[in-house]
Formats: structure tokens, sequence, C-alpha cells
């Protein structure tokens, strides 16, 4: 039976994908409103860029500004081959 295992992983190791991510805060007049994060995953085909901001300006604890977007890239090589985007800027979409 563990031999067994043992095939099934060697086997299903190609099929595997590696990831890197980055988070950032988004800062304004050195106040934090949001973040910008992106996640970049290696396919067996390519890679796909995964783009998520977010960002909400309060004043006096009220929302006057939000923004969000949320974009997805699929790469083969240098090609960009699909872009899919969502974008709401402070209830306007796109």
């Amino acid at each position: 039976m563990r031999a067994v295992l043992l095939i099934a992983a060697l086997l299903a190791a190609p099929l595997a994908t590696a990831s890197d991510a980055w988070n950032f805060r988004v800062l304004l007049d050195d106040r934090e409103i949001g973040e910008h994060r992106y996640a970049l995953t290696n396919t067996g085909d390519g890679r796909q860029l995964r783009s998520e901001a977010r960002f909400d300006v309060r004043v006096l604890f009220l929302s006057a500004y939000r923004y969000q977007h949320e974009a997805i890239e699929r790469w083969d090589g240098n090609c960009l081959r699909a872009l899919a985007a969502q974008t709401d800027d402070n209830g306007r979409r796109e």
C-alpha cells in the first residue's frame, strides 16, 4: 500500500503548482487606507497573476471614498493570453 501511495505522489508531483505572493499596505498621508495583493501561480501551461486592491478613505468615521479592483491575467511565456478585471471606483463599476 505504501508503494502505491509513493508512486501516486511521484506521478502527481509535476502537476503541482508553485506560487509567489506580494502584499502591500496602501497609505494616504501616513495613514493606512487599504491593501494591494498580488499572487503569481505557475501552472503546467503558463502563469496566472491575480491582483486584488481594496482602499477605504474615511473622514470622521465615514467612508469618503472606496475602491475595489480584481484582475486575473493568464500568461503563456511572455505573452498575455487573457485578462479579466472588474473595478468599483467609489460606486462606479467598470
